[in-house]
Order: structure tokens, then C-alpha cells, then sequence
């Protein structure tokens, strides 16, 4: 078996009025990308509610995923660019994937909750890991980047997950 990265929402663009989010997140997905660059293995990035017809788009501010994960993904063959369940999981039984490194917006929130997150996942039997420095919380109240990314952190390691750094994967 092996494992997979899982990349989650990270879109091209954000809530306006949450413009003080933009530098955490943009160094996020630098994190991301140098990840992407080391790595073997499996991808699957899963960018929700992006690619949708123009009537259904004027709900979101974000279109597409993020264009630098969109594109270091799309380089490689052995990746996926699809928030559909059933093709995703699909994907990784194609590839004998039991072991998900997380990445991407937001934990706590998206990473946890989607259909492909962590808590629908290890309820499907993969094992599952937060990459915790490839990871935001965007639902953070401060608009300081380090009380941010402290509150990542903090979230991350008190909700018993397992995690680990992407250096180290």
C-alpha cells in the first residue's frame, strides 16, 4: 500500500473582506508547492466549488484552484484534480492508496468536514495525517500571521490528529 497527498481548497482567490488572510495563505501554498516538489507519490487536489457552470459560480469568489498548486499538480501523472468522492476514491484504490497526508485550507473547518476530509475518510479505513505546516486555519479571528498560525498549530496537535511535517514526508 502507500500514500497519497490530499490537497484541500486551496483556491485562487478569498473572501474580500478577509483580505488580512492573503499572506498566510499565499506562504501556505509555497509550503505546499516545495512539498509537491519532493514528492513521489499519489496527489489528489480537491479545490470545491471551483470549475462550476456561471450560474452557479457567483456564489463564491473563488473560480479555480490555486494556479501554483493547479499547476505543479497538473505537471505530474500520477495525480487527480477532482472534489468528486467517488472519482477521487476511485483514484486511490487505483493507485493502493491507504494513507492520506492533509494539506491546504482550513483546519479547523474544510480539511476535516469535506466529503474527501479527514473525518469521511478515516470512517472509509485510510489512515490519515495533517501535514500541520502545509495547513491554515482560516476561520482564525486574528489578524496577526503568527497568532494565526499558532492557532493552526495549537488546533491541529489538541484534536488528536496525527500529524506531521512536511519535511519530514
Amino acid at each position: 500500500m502507500t500514500s497519497a497527498i490530499m490537497i484541500i481548497d486551496t483556491w485562487d482567490k478569498y473572501y474580500p473582506s478577509l483580505s488580512f488572510l492573503q499572506t498566510p495563505m499565499e506562504r501556505t501554498v509555497l509550503r505546499i508547492s516545495k512539498l509537491l516538489q519532493r514528492w513521489k507519490g499519489p496527489i489528489v487536489l480537491a479545490a470545491y466549488q471551483t470549475e462550476l457552470p456561471p450560474d452557479q459560480a457567483v456564489h463564491f469568489p473563488w473560480k479555480h484552484p490555486h494556479h501554483l498548486i493547479q499547476s505543479a499538480v497538473a505537471r505530474r501523472n500520477n495525480t487527480i484534480i477532482s472534489w468528486n468522492t467517488d472519482e477521487v476514491n476511485v483514484y486511490l484504490k487505483n493507485n493502493n492508496v491507504n494513507h492520506l497526508y492533509y494539506t491546504g485550507f482550513s483546519i479547523p473547518g474544510c480539511i476535516e468536514h469535506r466529503e474527501l476530509g479527514i473525518h469521511s475518510m478515516t470512517a472509509s479505513g485510510y489512515k490519515c495525517e495533517v501535514v500541520i505546516d502545509c495547513c491554515l486555519n482560516l476561520m482564525s479571528h486574528n489578524m496577526d500571521e503568527a497568532d494565526i498560525i499558532h492557532e493552526t498549530y495549537k488546533y491541529s496537535i489538541t484534536s488528536g490528529y496525527k500529524f506531521c511535517f512536511g519535511d519530514y514526508i
